[in-house]
């Protein structure tokens, strides 16, 4: 190395300067990013790097730092449906290392909003001619609770019967005629 030494006219000096190491080098980034979605959630999962000194992953969310963690999921919460969300990742070691060379991104974007629907039909015979049958009172029941869920209906002088706004899910039908 030459360093010139103002004032001193042309007289040169010269230093040999070993410099040292001694940092090491950051995590290696996460990998495996997957993501699920619900109407209001992104829940987005990874592998932690095998580092020996790995600390934590720094997460962002559209570019807002939201945590630093260990665990390898950040379930982010409170979104709103139908858009869509950026999820940044860095990763630390224990010595305060950040790998600023890989950004590990990905996008997701959160569900409708489930909307509901109506259930109808027409009940008739199991004969042949497939004969209407009025008066018929229909039960619609959802599966994973067994309650009726809509009220009781009657079918008209066609057979037909009607539920409506009724929300997403299994449901079981029970009919039933007294003296038929």
């Amino acid at each position: 190395m030459k360093v010139e030494l103002p004032g001193t006219g042309n007289l040169l000096r010269y230093f040999s300067i070993q410099l040292e190491d001694t940092t090491t080098p950051p995590p290696a980034s996460i990998s495996n990013l997957q993501h699920t979605t619900g109407t209001t959630w992104i829940n987005w999962t990874w592998t932690n790097p095998l580092d020996d000194d790995f600390s934590h992953t720094i997460v962002c969310v559209n570019g807002v730092r939201k945590t630093n963690t260990s665990d390898a999921y950040y379930n982010a919460t409170t979104l709103a449906p139908e858009t869509t969300y950026e999820l940044s990742t860095r990763t630390v070691d224990t010595n305060g290392n950040v790998n600023t060379t890989t950004w590990v991104n990905q996008t997701a974007t959160t569900s409708a909003p489930a909307t509901n629907g109506a259930v109808s039909g027409t009940i008739i015979t199991s004969t042949a001619d497939g004969t209407v049958i009025a008066g018929v009172t229909v039960n619609l029941t959802l599966n994973s609770t067994g309650t009726v869920v809509a009220s009781t209906t009657t079918t008209d002088s066609n057979g037909d019967y009607t539920f409506t706004n009724v929300s997403p899910g299994e449901y079981t039908l029970t009919v039933s005629k007294i003296r038929f």
